[in-house]
Order: C-alpha cells, then structure tokens, then sequence
C-alpha cells in the first residue's frame, strides 16, 4: 500500500502493537492525532463484522448525521448485504460520505482493508482539510479483543482545525469507540 505523503508524519514509539500494523499506526503519530483504544467483551470476529456495518452505528454520534455510499464515485459498487440504497462496503478503493452534524460533507475513501491484521485505513477530506483514520481489532482472548482508533489532521490546515476543534475531535473518538463497541455487543447478542 503506498501511503499518499499528505497522512505521513514524524514516527513516535508510545504505540505499541503486534505485527507490521505497528509501522501504519506509528506513521500517522502526530500532535494533530486522536487516538484511543477500548477493551471489549466480544470475539474480534464479531468486533469487524460491526466495523463492517459501519454506515449503521457511526450516525449514533453527536458529530456524525448519515453515513452513506457516494453515488457519484465511479469505482463504488454498492453491497445489498445490509441497505441496497445507502451500503458502505469494507473494500480498499470504496468511496463514500460522512455528513457531520454542522452540515458539511466529508468525501472519505477506503485506503487499505487489512482482514490479517484486522486494520482499516480511511482517508477524508473536507476543501483543504485532510483526514486519516485507522480503526483496528486486536484479539485479546477467544472472546474478547480492543478496539481501536486513531484519526490524524495533517499539515498546517489539521494543525489549525485541531487548534479550534481539539476537544471535539478527542470527545468523538471516544465517542466512536464506544458506539462500535455497542454495536459489536448487539451483533454478539443476536448470534
């Protein structure tokens, strides 16, 4: 995967995880970075499979109104597994839009599906503001495994934005781990 240099940022070492995921996360460190990790009680199996369902729980939040498939990209096929009108497949290439709940629409895009390492890598972008996300499983056990996210700004635009938006961006990841969390214990509730 090659990594555009618009998410490349300095390495830091205060993140540790097993395996070649430990390089992706560690180059996206940076100060502009959000990042948090939370245990849960579900199979990491189940924990992706929510991850997968990602256009259902995200909008949950109090910073996220929809998830939907953009239906202008022209490499998006959209999956009838789940809403055959507003489906967000889990595959490197797929676009799709996160509309915040102050109104303006994040164009996001599928960088890298790792199902090995249980990694998934998602760029956005807002005009000039750019984002990169890494949200991963980690098992921890047969039935338990931690959830984590981190999501970067980088440049002067993402030093600016977490400038003003620092405490919202820190809250919402919380906040996103949390509400995956749920979702991947009702998934385990209903198998």
């Amino acid at each position: 995967m090659h990594t555009p240099d618009v998410c490349r940022a300095p390495p830091v070492v205060d993140i540790k995880s097993p395996g070649t995921r430990d390089d992706r996360i560690k180059a996206m460190a940076t100060h502009n970075d959000f990042s948090n990790g939370l245990p849960v009680d579900v199979p990491a199996a189940t924990a992706w499979a929510a991850l997968e369902h990602m256009e259902h729980w995200p909008p949950n939040l109090a910073t996220v109104r929809s998830v939907e498939a953009d239906a202008d990209a022209a490499n998006f096929s959209r999956s009838s597994a789940v809403s055959p009108t507003n489906s967000v497949v889990l595959k490197t290439g797929h676009r799709y839009l996160v509309r915040t709940s102050e109104g303006p629409v994040m164009h996001c895009r599928i960088a890298e599906v790792d199902t090995g390492t249980g990694l998934v890598h998602i760029e956005a972008r807002l005009g000039p503001l750019r984002s990169c996300l890494l949200c991963s499983v980690e098992p921890t056990g047969p039935c338990a495994c931690v959830l984590r996210r981190r999501q970067t700004y980088p440049g002067m635009i993402g030093r600016l934005f977490t400038l003003c938006f620092g405490r919202r961006e820190g809250n919402e990841t919380t906040a996103y781990l949390r509400a995956w969390a749920d979702y991947a214990r009702d998934l385990a509730d209903r198998r």
